[in-house]
Formats: structure tokens, C-alpha cells, sequence
């Protein structure tokens, strides 16, 4: 026995027969063999499930015709037992008797089956073919009768010259069955199978030429382990792996392509009658309609009684002829074929209608199979990986011929000497190769992962990814030489194979780390195919890599990937956060190489052009004196012409002129020692430079800068001193650029040289308003402003104008009250500044000092005669008032403010006091003239207001002043209706007994009493306001009758007054409640 045998028991549990049906009974097997305790734990399982049936037992067979009638010893036998796997069959009633017992038995059965092999040993004697050609046998079947004895005679032809003949497809058979033929007169011993494939194709009348691969190839025969020569074996297996090469041509050179399907019954019978009586009737594109009824007799009448054909079409589908793979190439290479089953066939057409027309699903194998048929697939068409992946469920006796059987279809083994048949190696070889084949790969490295597979479906599992295998270990165990051949090899065909891009990024890092230009070539090779084939998920690679590649410093790389990806790939692009990490690699490193090849291909506006770190590309340009890298950045350069110092220094160290004048056209602000340097370096005696010269002038308040110092101010104006004035693009003059940088030298020599103090700049903005505005901006953190004020003292002193407003209307003075600088402000009226002027929101200075609570401010204003009286929506007077300020109303009334003054919305400084409910200010505004009864048209006076207050000592007040008792408004309403609607009860009385006439009636007729007994009208303003105007309705009541009790007394009314033991106390004011009230007719 070979080395790798498996032994087998197989059992029937109930002393059944080779030939006894599962039905009713179970088959077993283990690996190893079969004892009672393992027949005990079986029956023991199937009684847990209650079930009998062989469903639950184990199955070997997959044909459901089989299923139907059991499964019986003799079919699992022959479905189980393979070359690798030796089967013996045991009665189940020993198993429970001694061990040994059962070994004997074993060992009987094996001899037996020894035996048995030996006896099938083929008997022929062949002539031999010669390899190097295209010779092969034909089977000659001689004609005879049915029944009698299968004769027939071998001979050898030339292919493409040989005679017509047919070839056969069918499957071998079951090990197990053998009949004897005679084959050029000697008996044979072939499988049942075969030989009722014979009987079928012969004839009575003619002999057939057939070809037929169990006999026209040297199958050898006989147990390996019997074999006395190595050499013969290994010539028979020479010659079925060459005759194996010619098959395709075998095929397709057959006149017709016999396909067998087995011996046929009642049921295939039916069927098959049924589908040659509609072919020989009608056309094809009719028998798919004909094959509809599959329930109806040939002769037409009803089929009730007969055999379903149905059954009979689903048994020839599930025949094993359609599992074997070596059917696949005699299909798709015939030029015509026949379908038999038993002695009787059909064309291909119907028998592939058939199924859809009587409700049939195939099973998938059978559906590949009538693609080919069909000629919807073709051979040649697709590789071999496809081939194998498709026909994967396909059986084979020898596992080889999996691979083999479909070489000669597909589109790329064919060609190839690289993979033939050769049935010398072991399995695990020809995996090997396949896989090899495959990846394309033919170096001499041994790639150990395809090595561990023995089985064909390890390979057929990882064959969408076996490059990403072969790559993966090539990784593993650094062998970058095989790395860099295999992607060479399917570049363009990576990501069919399972590329991801996980493994690419590894392979590349390894790249970069060892340096390794070649492979990373290769690896952006490949991306850039994957590009073009429209790979969207691979478009990081670049990007990634471009990273690592900054990481490990290796420039080359860089510059590999810059050159490769110049433009955007079909589905992405070397994206910015990558290409800027670049860029600052290669400025902080100053890797002029790369920032070139970035600029060159990528010069964008995303793209990075300074780092944190302040390195630009202008520096490296002036640094090394490359022109034609600050001309590619020279659209960047505006946007930063506040950095651009530096860069022209080290193009003025290198003595670039030409770039010192690129980048003095965008620069602002540079220091004054580079400025000095230049300028001297433009008037050089030796080689002067006229055009930087005139550049510098002409630009020098633009270059003006922070840094600067009188000393270099000085320096262009011995060049020329009408520069003094010179503007920048903002109309800003050095004189406004120092002011505002708070250089005080610079701001007294440019003075000194007659510098213009009331120019403006676009803004609007003179130097005056600029250094203000500089000082508001800085007053939240800067405690010193001597230098604001040292410059403004000289502005001031030079004359600058104090009153010119910027673009947005304000002032200095404006500025100076904002800011809350007393110093500031008073440093500007000395100047002339106007206190009476608005500024662009209407304000004037007073009115902010004063919102502002600044005593100092307002105080300095007033004496440099700011108006308080000018007209506006708010005077200073009711700004204080209304604050409730006594200290700023006394202030205005002493500088004279007119206490009778209306302000743009209506109010009386009285009027206003009275509604703050301010004693104090009142009394004031009383004594310094205010008229007590003074009020604006429809509005109230000082007494109303009290009365609505309900502001007691403020209404004894007013009345003290001579304020009108019973005043009368539009309305004709008096202060006592106003405090008896508002519920003011103490008002009430006050007014009542200072003389109020409580029988007065406004213009609506309604008198005091009226308005109080309204606290339970809906109107009310709430619970409370209603409770008081009933209290007020009270006192006036009883005021009302004292007034009657007094007329019938004769007791004159001023000698009355109200009992106030009835008074409920009430708030005397309230802020809630508004001035416009509501009447009830």
C-alpha cells in the first residue's frame, strides 16, 4: 500500500447484504475501524431523535434517484473508496464479539480486495505512440447484435488526417462493476459503464469509429506496490499526460461528440421518447412550446397511468456525467454532439429546453454545462484561476485532472509548456505549479506558502489572492528581489488579484526603508496601471507614500512620486495635507531638489509655502540664487509682504539684484538697516544700481517699518527730501507710519523737514487720528502712553488739525472721551479741538462724558465752553436727570443749562425728576426756575405725573410750589382722576383735602369716583391695582357725604377732611405701570 493510505470500516447496522437498501437501515464508517461501543453511541444518538430512517445515518450517495431506493452497501463502497482511502466492509454482527475477531475479518477483506484490483488489471496490449507528434488511437467498434459480446480493434492515426469518428463522453463507472469486452481479441475487463456505453453506440450494420479515453490512452493498471519496473510505469504515465495535450484537438476534429448519461428506465425512457418524438416534428425555436406538458404519452393521449416524464428528465440531470470535469473540454471543444441515455438520444437543443419547459431548476453544474453547450461560453476565453474558481464542484477519480482537464479551455494554460499534465508529480507539485503559473511568476525562489497546500481546494480558496500571498510572504521573509519580479510581472493585473492596500503600503515601506529606487519604481508602476484601470481605492498610495518617504528623509522617492503623479489621477490626486508636509520637509531641510519638483508640478494655491517655523520658499530661492523658483512663487508673494525681509537679505548677501527687485515689489516693511544696506548697495561708486535705487525711494514709505530708526529716515532724505511726503498704496506717509509705530525721533525729524500733519490716508485718517486710534487699541493692556502723548503734543504744536473726522465720522476729541483719557482730552481742547461739534453718530462730547459718569471729562468740556442746550434727542441736562445724577445736574445748571429746555422727545427736566421720583433733583430744578406746571404739548405735568406715581411728598411738593390743583390736560382729566384710576389712595386724600374738586368730570363725563370704581372692569392692570381703586372709590365716597352731611350743617368744606382710620396703606409708586391710560364711556 502506498504511503498516506486512510482505512475505512463501513458497517450496515441490521446484518444487511452488500445489495441491502438504508432505507430502513443505517450505513457507518469511521476512520480507524468500527467496534461495538461505537455501533452502541450511534444507535444510542438516533434513538434520542426518534428517528429510524437513514436520513439521520450517515449518506455517501448524492444522486437523489439513488436517495429514492436507499442507499445501499454496494453504492457507498463505490462513492466512497478512492485511491488514497481504503475501505473495508464489516458485518455489523461481529462488532460485538471479541476484538480480535474483528481484525481477522478486516484482514480477510482486505485480501479481498487486493484481489479483486488485481483482477480488473487492463489487459492490453498497446502500440505505442510517439510523443513528439500528434498521433493517437481510434477504437474501432465492430457491428454485431444486441446482447452479444462487445468487439472491437485499436489502431493508430495521425491527427487532422485521420478518418471520420466519434468521440465519447461518459464517466468511468463504479469501481465495483466491471464487464469483459475483447479488445483485438483479448478479453478486458472495463467498468459496466463503459462497456453499456459501447452496446449503446454500436451498430448491426456498420462498424464505428470511436475514440475513447479509458481505452485509446494507457491508463497502465495494477496496485502501484505490484509494479516491478519504475520505467514502465513511468512511460504509460508519459504517454496519458501527452495524449492528455491532444484532447482538444481530439474533440474538435470528431465528426460528433457522443455524450453518455448512463443506462435509461421506464421514466428516462418516457422522457426521452417524448423530446425525439417534438425534435423530429419541429424546429427549435418550437420545442421549448412542445416540451410544456412533459405528463402526456408519445402517442399523445392522456398520460394518467404512465410514469411521470418529469421524474425521468430530473434522474438524467442528476446523472454523475455532469459532475466530472472532464467533460467540460469534450463539450465546449465539439462540434456536434448527442445526448444518450440508455440506446436512446437526443440533440443537445432539447434536451437543454426541457428543463425550463417541464418547471425543473438544474443543479449549477448542469447549467455551466449548457452554457457550453450552447456556445454562450467559449473556450479560450478566460484563465485558467476563472476555470478553476467556476468549475470548482467538478469531480475528478484522480485530483489532478481537476487542473489538468481544464488547461486545454482556458485562455492563457494552453500556450504554455510551462504547465502541462504530467501525472509523475504528486498533487502538491502540481498546485505548486498552478499557483506558480498563476502569479506569473518563473524565477528560481521557492515561495514556501504555496508549499503547505495538499489539497486542490486550498489552492482554489486563495485564488483570488495568491500574488497577495506570494507578495505578502516575499515580505515576511524580506526577499525584496522577489517583490520587485512579481510586480513586474502583473503589474497592470494586481488588483485583480486581491491587491489591497495594506500590503502595498508595507512592501513600499520596506522600499523606503532599505533605500530600495528599483522596487519603489516598480510599486508607483503599478499604482499608476491600477490608475488608468480606473482603481479608486489605490489613489492613496502616492499620498502615503509620499509621507513615509518625508519620514525617512529619502528625497528620491519624493521626487519619483512628484514626477510620476504631475496632474490628477482618474480618481484622486496627491492631496494637500500630503504635499504640504513635503513642502515643510523640504524648506526646513532645504531640499531645493524637491521644493522645485513640487512647485514644477503642483503649484497650486493650496499648496504650502512658508512653515510654522517661518521657512518659505523665497528664502531657499534667494539662498541659492535660483530665479526661476521665486518666479514660480511670485503670485504668493503679495500675500506675504510682511515677511519678505529676510528673503531679500539673503538674496542682497548673495548679490541677487534681480531678485532683490522681485521681491522689493511685493515687500512692506522692512527693517531700516536692511533698507540702509540696500540704498548704500544701489549707490555704490563701482557698479551703480540706478534701477534699486529709484525702486527704494520710490517705495520707502511702504518699506517704512517698526524697526526703523531717525538715522535711516535720515539716509533717504539726504537722497532726496521731497520724499518726506511720499505715500505708500494706502496713501499712508512715513510721518502717519511713525506716528502710528509711536517713533518719536522719526516723528520730530519728519516734522522738522516739513512733513504735512493734515494729510489723510485712505482711510481718511490723518497722523493725529491714527496715533489715537493706536492708543484705543492698546488701552485694554498698555498702562504707558508717554509716547502717544509726546507725539500728539507735537502734532498738535506743528498745527495738525484736530476737528477732521475719519472716514467713519469720528473725532479725535470723540476718540479721546471714548477712551477716557482726561490727559488726552485736555491735551486737544488746548489744541483747538471743538466741544461742540457731532460726531458721525450724532454724539457730542458732553453727552458722552456724561453717559460715560466722567466728572473730570464733562468738567473740562464745560469750561471749554461746551453748549449744554444744544438741541438733541437727549441734552446733557435730562441725560443727568434721568440718571438720577444730582452732582452732574448741578454742574449743568451752573454752567447754564436752561431748565426748561424741551429735549427731541418731549421732556422737561421737571418732568423727568418727578418720574425718577428724585426729591432732590426736583427741589433743585424748582429753585433754578423750572416752571412747576411746565409741560410740552399732550403730555402731563409734574402734578400728574406725582398723582399716577402716587408719590405722596412729591405731589406736597409740586403743590407747596404752587403746582394747579385741579389742572386739566387734553382730556380734561384733573390729578385726582389720575390717582383715583391708579388706586393712589394716599394721593386720594392728599389731594381731597389740599382742595382737589372731586365732582370735575372729563370729556367723557366721568368724575373721580368713576375712574375708582373701574376695579372691576377688565381693564384693570391687575388684582391689586383694582383693590386699591376700590379704596379710593371708598375714600372718595366718604368724602362725598361728609360734603352733604356738611351742606345740611351749614359747615363750610374747607373745615372738612377725610377720616383716615378707613385707609388701607398702598405702595406710593410703582415703575410697571405706563402714562397712556384707558377710559370706560
Amino acid at each position: 500500500m502506498s504511503k498516506g493510505m486512510t482505512f475505512v470500516d463501513l458497517a450496515s447496522l441490521g446484518q444487511a447484504g452488500s445489495s441491502d437498501s438504508t432505507t430502513n437501515k443505517h450505513l457507518i464508517y469511521n476512520c480507524g475501524g468500527i467496534n461495538g461501543r461505537f455501533i452502541q453511541k450511534f444507535e444510542k444518538e438516533t434513538a434520542e431523535l426518534g428517528k429510524g430512517s437513514y436520513r439521520y445515518a450517515w449518506v455517501l450517495d448524492k444522486l437523489n434517484a439513488e436517495r429514492d431506493r436507499g442507499v445501499t452497501t454496494a453504492i457507498a463502497l463505490w462513492k466512497f473508496e478512492t485511491p488514497d482511502r481504503h475501505v473495508t466492509v464489516i458485518e455489523s454482527r461481529g462488532l460485538l464479539g471479541p476484538h480480535a475477531k474483528k481484525k481477522k475479518e478486516s484482514r480477510r477483506a482486505k485480501e479481498a480486495n487486493r484481489r479483486n484490483r488485481r483482477n480488473r488489471k487492463n489487459g492490453i496490449k498497446y502500440e505505442p505512440v510517439k510523443l513528439d507528434g500528434s498521433e493517437f488511437r481510434l477504437l474501432r467498434l465492430l457491428k454485431g447484435t444486441r446482447g452479444s459480446p462487445i468487439q472491437c480493434k485499436l489502431f493508430i492515426q495521425q491527427l487532422g488526417q485521420a478518418q471520420k469518428y466519434y468521440a465519447q463522453s461518459y464517466t468511468w463507472g463504479k469501481k465495483l462493476e466491471m464487464e469483459y469486452i475483447f479488445v483485438d481479441g483479448q478479453k478486458v475487463e472495463v467498468q459496466k459503464n463503459l462497456a453499456n456505453a459501447l452496446h449503446a453506440f454500436r451498430r448491426e450494420e456498420v462498424d464505428v469509429i470511436l475514440w475513447v479515453d479509458a481505452l485509446c490512452i494507457n491508463q497502465g493498471g495494477g496496485d502501484d506496490e505490484e509494479k516491478e519496473q519504475g520505467d514502465k510505469d513511468q512511460e504509460y504515465k508519459k504517454e496519458k499526460s501527452q495524449q492528455i495535450t491532444l484532447m482538444a484537438d481530439i474533440y474538435r476534429n470528431a465528426e460528433e461528440v457522443y455524450i453518455y448519461l448512463g443506462l435509461g428506465n421506464r421514466d428516462t425512457n418516457l422522457a426521452m421518447d417524448l423530446m425525439q418524438q417534438i425534435e423530429e416534428r419541429d424546429s427549435d425555436w418550437m420545442i421549448s412550446d412542445r416540451l410544456k406538458n412533459m405528463t402526456w404519452t408519445p402517442d399523445g393521449s392522456s398520460g394518467s397511468g404512465v410514469p411521470d416524464a418529469k421524474r425521468g428528465l430530473r434522474d438524467m440531470l442528476i446523472r454523475t456525467w455532469f459532475e466530472r470535469v472532464w467533460i467540460l473540454q469534450e463539450v465546449a471543444f465539439a462540434r456536434k454532439a448527442r445526448i444518450f441515455c440508455g440506446i436512446k438520444s437526443v440533440s443537445p437543443t432539447a434536451f437543454m429546453l426541457a428543463p425550463e419547459a417541464a418547471g425543473i431548476e438544474p443543479r449549477p453544474q448542469c447549467k455551466a454545462v449548457f452554457d457550453i453547450l450552447q456556445k454562450q461560453w467559449e473556450p479560450k476565453k478566460q484563465p485558467i484561476d476563472v476555470l478553476l474558481r467556476k468549475f470548482r464542484h467538478s469531480d475528478a477519480t484522480v485530483q489532478h485532472d481537476k487542473i489538468y482537464a481544464l488547461l486545454n479551455m482556458s485562455s492563457d494554460a494552453h500556450k504554455t509548456d510551462y504547465l502541462r499534465p504530467d501525472y509523475s508529480k504528486s498533487l502538491g507539485e502540481v498546485i505548486y505549479d498552478t499557483a506558480i503559473f498563476i502569479i506569473g511568476y518563473r524565477g528560481d525562489t521557492i515561495i514556501e506558502v504555496f508549499t503547505e497546500w495538499k489539497e486542490l481546494e486550498e489552492l482554489v480558496n486563495n485564488i483570488h489572492i495568491l500574488p497577495r500571498l506570494a507578495v505578502q510572504w516575499a515580505l515576511d521573509t524580506k526577499k525584496a528581489r522577489l517583490i520587485k519580479d512579481l510586480l513586474q510581472k502583473y503589474q497592470i493585473e494586481y488588483d485583480r488579484w486581491g491587491a489591497t492596500d495594506n500590503l502595498t503600503k508595507d512592501v513600499m515601506k520596506l522600499a523606503i526603508k532599505t533605500q530600495d529606487m528599483p522596487l519603489c519604481k516598480a510599486l508607483l508602476q503599478c499604482h499608476k496601471a491600477w490608475g488608468q484601470g480606473g482603481m479608486s481605492r489605490h489613489h492613496r498610495l502616492p499620498n502615503v507614500t509620499l509621507e513615509w518617504a518625508v519620514d525617512a528623509g529619502n528625497s528620491e522617492v519624493v521626487k519619483e512620486i512628484l514626477q510620476r503623479y504631475d496632474s490628477e489621477l482618474e480618481n484622486g490626486k496627491i492631496e494637500s495635507p500630503y504635499l504640504n508636509k513635503a513642502m515643510e520637509w523640504a524648506l526646513e531641510t532645504e531640499r531645493i531638489d524637491v521644493v522645485r519638483e513640487i512647485l514644477q508640478h503642483y503649484n497650486r494655491k493650496d499648496v504650502l509655502s512658508k512653515t510654522t517655523k517661518g521657512q518659505s520658499t523665497e528664502f531657499l530661492a534667494a539662498k541659492f540664487g535660483d530665479m526661476e523658483l521665486l518666479q514660480w512663487v511670485e503670485p504668493q508673494l503679495q500675500g506675504r509682504s510682511l515677511d519678505l525681509g529676510e528673503s531679500i537679505r539673503e538674496a542682497y548677501k548673495g548679490g541677487h539684484e534681480d531678485m532683490v527687485l522681485l521681491m522689493l515689489k511685493y515687500a512692506r516693511c522692512i527693517s531700516g538697516d536692511l533698507f540702509d544696506n540696500l540704498l548704500t548697495w544701489s549707490v555704490s561708486k563701482t557698479q551703480p544700481r540706478d534701477e534699486l535705487r529709484k525702486l527704494l525711494l520710490d517705495r520707502w514709505s511702504r518699506l517704512f517699518g517698526r524697526e526703523w530708526e531717525a538715522r535711516h529716515v535720515k539716509s533717504v532724505l539726504e537722497q532726496d527730501g521731497g520724499l518726506v511726503d511720499a505715500a505708500d498704496g494706502l496713501n499712508k506717509t512715513p510721518l502717519m507710519q511713525a506716528a502710528n509705530h509711536k517713533q518719536v525721533e522719526i516723528v520730530r525729524l519728519l516734522l522738522n523737514q516739513g512733513a504735512k500733519v493734515n494729510l489723510k490716508s485712505y482711510w481718511s485718517e490723518t497722523a493725529l487720528s491714527q496715533v489715537i486710534s493706536s492708543w484705543e487699541a492698546t488701552k485694554s493692556w498698555k498702562k504707558d502712553f508717554a509716547a502717544e502723548i509726546t507725539i500728539i503734543g507735537m502734532l498738535l504744536s506743528f498745527q495738525a488739525d484736530p476737528n477732521i473726522p475719519d472716514n467713519k465720522g469720528l473725532l479725535p476729541l470723540h476718540k479721546a472721551i471714548q477712551i477716557g483719557s482726561t490727559e488726552l482730552t485736555k491735551l486737544l481742547l488746548e489744541g483747538q479741538a471743538n466741544p461742540n461739534i457731532k460726531d458721525g453718530g450724532k454724539q457730542l462730547p458732553l453727552h458722552m462724558a456724561i453717559r460715560a459718569r466722567s466728572i473730570e471729562l464733562t468738567a473740562l468740556l464745560l469750561e471749554a465752553t461746551a453748549n449744554p442746550n444744544i438741541p438733541d434727542t437727549w441734552l446733557p441736562l435730562q441725560i443727568a436727570v434721568a440718571a438720577r445724577s444730582l452732582k452732574f445736574t448741578k454742574m449743568l445748571l451752573e454752567n447754564g443749562a436752561d431748565p426748561n429746555i424741551l429735549n427731541g422727545e418731549r421732556w422737561l427736566p421737571l418732568q423727568l425728576a418727578v418720574d425718577a421720583e428724585s426729591s432732590e433733583i426736583t427741589t433743585l430744578l424748582l429753585e433754578r426756575g423750572a416752571n412747576v406746571d411746565g409741560r410740552a404739548e399732550k403730555s402731563q405735568s409734574p402734578l400728574f405725573i406725582a398723582s399716577e406715581r402716587g408719590n405722596t411728598s412729591l405731589t406736597r411738593l409740586l403743590l407747596d410750589r404752587g403746582a394747579e390743583i385741579n389742572a386739566e390736560n387734553e382730556q380734561k382729566m384733573t390729578p385726582l382722576m389720575y390717582a383715583s384710576y391708579y388706586g393712589r389712595v394716599d394721593v386720594v386724600h392728599l389731594l381731597l383735602n389740599s382742595g382737589a374738586k372731586y365732582d370735575s368730570k372729563d370729556k367723557f363725563g366721568h368724575t373721580a369716583l368713576d375712574h375708582a370704581k373701574n376695579y372691576y372692569d377688565g381693564r384693570a392692570l391687575d388684582y391689586f391695582t383694582g383693590k386699591r381703586r376700590f379704596e379710593a372709590a371708598q375714600a372718595l365716597e366718604q368724602h362725598e357725604k361728609k360734603i352733604k352731611a356738611s351742606r345740611d350743617k351749614d359747615v363750610p368744606v374747607e373745615c372738612l377732611s377725610i377720616d383716615s382710620d378707613t385707609q388701607i396703606s398702598s405702595d406710593s409708586s410703582t415703575d410697571t405701570e405706563k402714562k397712556n391710560i384707558g377710559f370706560v364711556e
